[in-house]
């Protein structure tokens, strides 16, 4: 990669950055990389400095992203992206003349003539200009038809005093758009300022059109906030607590914890911050104090995901209005990691963690959810995110004591153990998980699963398969562990010449415990080829060669996929049973399926897809009699596959030692 990047050229380096956005929502970093690739060729190159200050937007890195529009203007004067941008930065950060002035610039250019223009229409009713602001509002929806901007139109023309221009407007709105939540609310708003009897309808048809999701509410503050009118903001967040207290209700869900489903305290701290922020924004300022400290003192809520810019301004506010409030820190550190600023990110979570240290133990405990995910996110960007493993090992080591019954922290650790190849650690953490937590299906699954087969220990994971099922929703997925543990044990000690307990573990594994059986009629006859070919084998070896035949015969009944493990067997039982033509028919469509199937190659593609076409293909191969050919894909699965899946790789990896044993 590094030799391609040398040789292309900046505006090369631009495109496959626009490339990595366009397609790859995760790959920010990718994309940041080669914008600064592009400007390191031609340090002026005007889009790139555009595209990465768009990016320090994002970010909430306001100096440096009016630093990239700076550059950009001044490589290339003649266009509107910069003016925009770097107009709309100043307006965030109160710079209202400045920002007026870039906007205007922008105005003069076709791509951000209707942007540009919402915005000089914000800073009017900011401003309490409301005729200029629906002249400018007015000039950017003749060239969107933007719903936002008409819907804004009728809040100024309320706020005018001109109730029927507003109802007409949002009517227009409403019949485009008939789930825009903006224009339900602002019908609710004409009618209460016109005090006209039905306002309380419309306000029902606002709520059961948002349906109580709280960043809708959030967003729609965010929508006053843009434009000064702070008192709307109030008015809206204020409205949705009472509501939450009104409706407040309990309610405990099977055999798990019992849950708060809109019930008074399950208002999510954001709420309050922002209540904190408009106060302060309308000079109320004991108001603003009260909302700042109300977070601290909720106790039925989880997670907090603020998500937009306001949030920075507001959160931070916060934090100097009350300086010991955690939740403040720990809130703007999602924020940060959520716009790809991991270290700033850590900065605020420790810092939270510093001031929670002051708390007795009992009063940690009560704030038990907010510290696990602390600990965890910590953890888990300095392990991932920072490639800091070692370091990410204390935090997660007390995730796991904040735990409660999340299995996330007992995963996560146990994971990182896995990764660090400390087996025994790995095993001690999941297993203590799997008892403790309520999903400790995941742990046995992803955790213990693998560790024990690569251990050998498939008692182990028999008794586990038992006691941490995993529900209905797993139960399909279960019987494939089932079977393949049932296998993988019978394979051993048919190896190990045990042929008697060989016998009873492949039987074992064709009879699933009652709670798995999907269909009383069909108890997984087409998944048992495999565990039939292996016990004809093993009756063979008894010498009971009569009941093999039958169960080789039972193996060849069912319908297999070309890709089914069980066409294998399938054949293989064919041959023992002197069907020689049918096996090598069926034999011949799987390596025809395996040879053009492994020709399409995308970048969705999975090792793990190659390694069992190739498994499939070795099975084949062996069965035919080329042992070379055999070899040569059996290798081919184990070196396809990195994450060494079950049970290709283990399979494969015996089938190598059999055939050097047979030398």
């Amino acid at each position: 990669m590094e030799k391609k990047i040398k040789e292309m050229s900046a505006e090369e380096l631009y495109l496959g950055g626009k490339h990595q956005l366009r397609h790859n929502r995760e790959h920010f970093k990718e994309a940041e990389e080669l914008f600064n690739a592009s400007l390191k060729k031609d340090p002026g190159f005007a889009p790139a400095h555009n595209e990465l200050g768009i990016m320090k937007i994002k970010k909430g890195l306001w100096k440096e992203a009016e630093a990239e529009f700076k550059a950009s203007i001044f490589r290339n004067p003649t266009q509107g992206t910069p003016f925009f941008y770097r107009g709309f930065v100043r307006k965030v950060n109160g710079n209202t003349q400045a920002a007026i002035d870039d906007l205007y610039e922008a105005v003069k250019y076709p791509d951000t003539y209707a942007p540009a223009y919402n915005l000089l229409g914000q800073i009017a009713i900011k401003n309490g200009e409301f005729n200029k602001a629906i002249e400018l509002l007015d000039k950017s929806h003749k060239l969107t038809s933007s719903n936002e901007v008409l819907a804004l139109s009728a809040v100024v023309y309320r706020m005018m005093g001109k109730y029927e221009l507003a109802k007409t407007f949002l009517e227009s709105v409403i019949s485009e758009e008939p789930i825009n939540f903006f224009a339900a609310y602002e019908k609710y708003c004409v009618a209460r300022d016109m005090d006209k009897s039905g306002k309380d309808r419309f306000y029902e048809e606002f709520v059961k059109m948002i349906n109580d999701r709280d960043q809708s509410y959030l967003e729609l503050a965010c929508i006053y906030i843009n434009s000064g009118l702070y008192q709307e903001s109030i008015d809206l967040l204020e409205k949705f607590i009472a509501l939450r207290e009104k409706n407040g209700k309990l309610e405990t869900v099977g055999r798990y914890p019992k849950r708060y489903l809109s019930e008074p305290d399950h208002v999510s701290p954001m709420f309050y911050y922002y209540l904190g922020y408009l106060y302060e924004k309308t000079g109320q300022d004991k108001k603003s104090e009260e909302n700042y400290r109300i977070p601290m003192t909720l106790e039925n809520w989880n997670l907090v995901f603020p998500n937009h810019l306001e949030e920075f301004f507001i959160l931070e506010r916060a934090i100097k209005t009350v300086p010991e409030d955690y939740l403040a820190n720990y809130a703007l550190g999602n924020i940060l990691a959520g716009r790809y600023r991991f270290s700033d990110a850590i900065t605020q979570w420790k810092t939270a963690l510093e001031k929670i240290s002051s708390l007795s133990e009992e009063e940690k405990m009560k704030r038990s959810d907010v510290l696990k995910v602390l600990y965890v996110n910590i953890g888990s960007v300095l392990w991932k995110t920072l490639d800091k493993p070692d370091e990410a090992v204390p935090y997660l080591q007390k995730s796991v004591k904040y735990a409660d019954w999340h299995f996330q922290p007992y995963h996560d650790l146990a994971s990182l153990y896995m990764e660090k190849r400390e087996i025994d650690k790995a095993i001690e953490v999941a297993e203590d998980g799997a008892i403790k937590v309520r999903d400790g299906w995941f742990l046995v699954r992803d955790i213990l699963i693998p560790l024990y087969y690569k251990q050998e220990n498939y008692d182990r994971i028999i008794e586990l398969l038992h006691n941490h099922w995993g529900g209905h929703i797993f139960r399909a997925v279960f019987q494939d562990y089932y079977r393949s543990v049932h296998l993988a044990k019978g394979k051993k000690l048919y190896r190990d010449g045990d042929f008697k307990k060989a016998l009873e573990t492949f039987d074992g594994g064709m009879k699933y415990p009652d709670v798995l059986l999907l269909d009383e009629n069909d108890k997984g006859s087409q998944a048992f080829a495999e565990l039939l070919w292996w016990k004809g084998l093993t009756l063979d070896e008894l010498g009971k060669n009569d009941e093999a035949l039958q169960t080789w015969e039972k193996a060849v009944v069912p319908f297999y996929n070309t890709y089914s493990r069980g066409n294998i067997f399938k054949a293989k039982a064919l041959m023992r049973l002197g069907e020689k033509s049918e096996a090598e028919r069926i034999m011949s469509e799987i390596i025809f399926a395996c040879e053009e199937r492994s020709q399409i190659i995308t970048e969705y593609t999975s090792e793990i897809w190659f390694a069992y076409l190739y498994y499939l293909q070795a099975e084949v191969y062996e069965e035919m009699g080329d042992i070379k050919k055999a070899k040569e894909f059996y290798q081919k699965a184990i070196n396809e596959d990195p994450a060494r899946t079950e049970p290709v790789y283990t399979d494969s990896v015996e089938k190598l030692k059999e055939i050097k044993r047979k030398k």
